[in-house]
């Protein structure tokens, strides 16, 4: 939406049987990531407003692109945060939390200078801080 016409700029129409349950912007603004609950997470370019990739991931709540914008991680209700290298979309880890009772990893967020990624589970009692030394 133009915030001064009221008019829509655009609108993606990914997510045709589920809803989306987040959505973020690449650092570079570049692209988009936006997650649906029960089917995938979408990136895509929007300067050529081309599908990037589409990662096979169910029951996204969160996804969050580093500072630098080389990964991206997400986590679902399984309880586990996944990365990936945003230069070749593969998998370099899987993250999964130890506490028990816990319904769900609840969000996600990259610290904008190291290279610390925070998380907090569904219940709003824990966050959880991860050090990683990979890029």
């Amino acid at each position: 939406w133009d915030v001064f016409s009221g008019e829509q700029v655009y609108e993606f129409n990914d997510y045709f049987y589920d809803y989306l349950t987040c959505v973020i912007w690449s650092p570079d603004n570049a692209m988009i990531a936006s997650s649906c609950y029960n089917q995938s997470i979408i990136i895509r370019d929007l300067r050529s407003n081309l599908l990037v990739t589409e990662l096979p991931y169910k029951n996204v709540i969160c996804v969050d692109f580093s500072s630098d914008g080389k990964l991206l991680a997400a986590v679902s209700s399984d309880n586990k945060v996944r990365i990936w290298s945003s230069s070749t979309w593969v998998l370099i880890a899987e993250l999964e939390q130890k506490i028990k009772f816990v319904t769900g990893i609840g969000g996600l967020a990259f610290h904008p200078s190291e290279l610390i990624l925070a998380t907090h589970d569904n219940n709003g009692q824990v966050v959880n801080i991860w050090n990683y030394g990979f890029e």
